[in-house]
């Protein structure tokens, strides 16, 4: 008699690109909106799980962590929260979703400077990783960001013009 023992073993979730393009980078310009931070191509696929719990995306090289951050306009049972340091931004993703809602999720998490004049020597480095609900974790799919400064028109404050003429 042989006995055969059978374990499950749950399969991590991943984050790849669709096309076959390689890294990615996103471009802010002072005083724009905020952008992307991933491909629209982003993409969460996992062979034992429809569904996950949580994405992580941290902001982890940058300027000033009180002007730069991560956003994320409201989608679906998706919830966000912020946990920020001296050294990081991560704007944490929660709820039960299946993976078009998290792939959604990622594509439009955005960057965003409020700096007058963003330092744009500094490169900007984002990561995220994905959790399915037995909590397995995804490999990081990392984003590469650069930020660009405007030139302003230059101000008069308190200014007055006068105009003298002939009497």
């Amino acid at each position: 008699t042989t006995t055969v023992t059978i374990t499950l073993v749950n399969d991590h979730p991943v984050l790849s690109r669709q096309s076959a393009l390689g890294a990615f980078e996103f471009h802010f310009m002072e005083d724009r909106d905020p952008v992307a931070v991933f491909p629209s191509d982003i993409q969460v696929t996992d062979n034992d799980n429809g569904e996950m719990q949580m994405a992580v995306v941290t902001l982890y090289e940058f300027d000033d962590i009180d002007l730069e951050s991560l956003v994320l306009d409201p989608i679906g049972p998706l919830q966000t929260h912020s946990n920020t340091s001296s050294s990081e931004f991560a704007l944490v993703i929660t709820g039960v979703a299946n993976l078009s809602m998290y792939n959604l999720a990622l594509q439009t998490v955005a960057y965003t400077n409020a700096q007058n004049a963003p330092n744009s020597s500094i490169v900007r480095k984002v990561k995220a990783v994905i959790y399915d609900l037995d909590m397995a974790v995804s490999n990081t799919f990392y984003s590469t960001g650069f930020t660009y400064n405007m030139n302003d028109a230059p101000q008069f404050p308190n200014a007055s013009v006068v105009i003298q003429g002939e009497t």
